[in-house]
């Protein structure tokens, strides 16, 4: 959190994972709540599967020069 590139923590994990930590910290100092979230595994794979297929769209029209692309 010292790290000022660092802009949120992020805790990943199912649902009921992430209710429990949600409570474990809820006594912990509010800066450090604050700069906690959560996010669903679930929600994540699905985002990255998303991702790849923009990411691959984009690749097939060309449209990032080559020293920028994977």
């Amino acid at each position: 959190m010292a790290n000022p590139t660092v802009q949120k923590i992020i805790g990943v994990s199912d649902v009921a994972q992430l209710k429990k930590i949600d409570q474990e910290t809820s006594a912990l100092p509010e800066n450090f709540k604050k700069a906690l979230g959560f996010w669903d595994a679930f929600e994540v794979k699905e985002i990255h599967e998303k991702l790849n297929d923009v990411v691959s769209s984009i690749d097939k029209l060309k449209l990032v020069r080559s020293e920028f692309a994977r």
